[in-house]
């Protein structure tokens, strides 16, 4: 198959980028761009948010940008926001009700330019800085919210406080063994990949994707691919790659659209 043919749509971290690698790997970078060159959509799809992926997307220079786990597309060639999902800052008020007792608990509310860090904690100040992550601490709200970041403790017990409160009104995504996501119900990588399918109706999507932020758009792709380390509950449903993350995958990415 033709890389005019197919967007690829890809995670970030886990995924292309290894954890305490600070940049992409030059060859993720130079096979990225030759499928770019060749015609191929590239979209560089995670949860982070513009500011904290700014120095990925100067390396890719990809065709789109999808930031806060699907909250916002954006569309690089045109310089054009597809779509935006906020969040009430209200939500962020009821929050931190809810953990207003927990020392252990960091919340931010995240823009598409900057984490706003409402209640902080010494342990993810000293993770942002490590990890060269944007951000501010601050008890104003951004304008636009796109997501509110809960982390601290195990995600499995933030995720049943979040559901026992909001129920279904927002969508609460675990994006890290100790972070849950709490945003717009229709914000997810799933919407992405339906934004470019409208987009480009007649390409085929390949989705590259390691958690579980990561499973409603590796469902809804024509194909999908996880890297050897991902966890398994993405490699069951996937293509599994013979390489991790650690050893470049869109190599071996650009190899199976090849034998399509």
């Amino acid at each position: 198959m033709e890389y005019k043919d197919i967007i690829i749509i890809s995670d970030i971290d886990g995924t292309i980028l290894p954890a305490g690698q600070e940049y992409i790997s030059n060859e993720n970078v130079e096979f990225a761009k030759k499928f770019m060159k060749e015609g191929g959509i590239f979209v560089l799809c995670s949860g982070r948010t513009r500011s904290s992926l700014a120095k990925y997307e100067n390396q890719i220079e990809p065709t789109f940008v999808s930031y806060a786990n699907g909250a916002e597309l954006y569309n690089k060639q045109l310089h054009k926001i597809e779509y935006q999902l906020d969040v009430s800052k209200s939500v962020v008020d009821e929050i931190l009700e809810l953990f207003k007792n927990n020392d252990q608990i960091s919340i931010s509310a995240n823009s598409d330019k900057m984490i706003h860090l409402i209640k902080p904690t010494d342990a993810i100040i000293k993770y942002y800085k490590v990890a060269d992550i944007p951000f501010l601490v601050t008890e104003e709200f951004p304008e636009h919210i796109l997501k509110i970041n809960v982390s601290g403790i195990k995600y499995t017990e933030i995720e049943i406080i979040l559901k026992n409160h909001f129920k279904d009104s927002f969508s609460i995504t675990p994006v890290g063994p100790i972070n849950i996501d709490v945003a717009n119900k229709s914000s997810s990588k799933a919407k992405t990949l339906e934004c470019m399918k409208l987009l480009f109706p007649c390409r085929t999507v390949i989705t590259l994707g390691d958690y579980h932020n990561d499973k409603d758009m590796m469902k809804m792709a024509d194909f999908p691919c996880a890297p050897n380390d991902a966890i398994d509950e993405i490699k069951n449903i996937s293509h599994v790659l013979k390489r991790k993350c650690s050893e470049n995958i869109i190599p071996e990415v650009l190899e199976f659209i090849d034998k399509l």
